[in-house]
């Protein structure tokens, strides 16, 4: 083997040693950039994720927004009602007494009027109903089945909110 040769294979080796140093810091660059690219993919899952919550919560915000907002109507509509019934409660109260009709000779006995006074005032069966609270509500009797009536224009006020939608 001549000098040149020698030279040359020399020459080669080096070179050879140093793209073999430049190939593993290279390596480990791209692994750092690998693991790097795998968290942010964890960091985009989790954000989509967090992202489907807060649509879900949106929806549910919606939702109580719409309930709150026809629950604003029905306390709206009740405190209307009762000041309308409290007006006529008190004109009643006022009225100047009539004379009573002549009795009937067929009946036996006297019917008297005595009029009935709640335990609790008015204002605060309104709130406990608007609060639904069952222990403030008064336990005074059993619950008699209602009587059958005619269909007046304030029975759709507490009507469930899916009938009154359709």
């Amino acid at each position: 083997m001549s000098a040149v040769g020698l030279i040359m294979d020399v020459l080669l080796i080096s070179l050879i040693l140093a793209a073999m140093a430049y190939g593993l810091r290279l390596e480990k660059r791209l692994r750092a950039l690998r693991e790097g690219q795998d968290g942010f993919v964890k960091a985009v899952a989790e954000l989509n994720i967090a992202a489907g919550r807060a649509e879900a919560a949106l929806a549910e915000l919606r939702a109580a927004g719409e309930e709150t907002d026809l629950l604003h109507e029905r306390i709206v509509a009740a405190r209307t009602l009762k000041a309308d019934l409290e007006n006529l409660v008190s004109r009643g109260r006022s009225a100047p007494a009539t004379p009573a009709p002549a009795p009937v000779a067929t009946m036996t006995r006297e019917a008297t009027v005595t009029p009935i006074q709640p335990s609790i005032s008015t204002e605060r069966l309104l709130q406990a109903l608007a609060e639904r609270r069952a222990e403030d509500l008064p336990l005074t009797e059993a619950a008699r089945p209602a009587p059958t009536r005619r269909a007046l224009p304030e029975d759709d006020l507490f009507e469930a909110p899916a009938r009154r939608r359709a």
